[in-house]
């Protein structure tokens, strides 16, 4: 992935997608530190578009506590991922929000194959 900057447009787009995971899980900032281990002063940064999740381990946390697509937020960030790069529909990005991780990596590797079989490709 290259990043396209983190320019404060990244920083609350970012805010705004992590926030509404968070109140579509019906947890606040005090419940998801508590089972992320991120501070909540930390996660309220994040959410107010003061700053991006930097640390790795940090955005793990919350992606799987959270149970949100890794290709979204990296994305949200200023981040160009491989789905980015396949044009995933953003219909389909609510379809994949409802899957568990393993079953989001089923669905992009078949649509990875279809997106290759429409180019021509063997």
């Amino acid at each position: 992935m290259t990043a396209n900057g983190s320019d404060q447009k990244s920083n609350i787009r970012f805010a705004a997608e992590l926030k509404r995971y968070r109140e579509d899980a019906g947890l606040t900032q005090a419940d998801l530190a508590r089972m992320t281990g991120v501070k909540r002063e930390y996660i309220s940064s994040i959410e107010l578009g003061r700053i991006q999740v930097v640390y790795p381990d940090a955005f793990n946390a919350l992606r799987h506590a959270l149970q949100f697509p890794a290709f979204e937020l990296l994305e949200a960030m200023g981040f160009q991922t491989d789905a980015s790069e396949q044009g995933v529909l953003p219909a389909l990005l609510v379809l994949l929000r409802s899957l568990g991780e393993a079953q989001q990596q089923g669905v992009l590797t078949i649509v990875k194959s279809i997106h290759g079989a429409t180019n021509g490709a063997a």
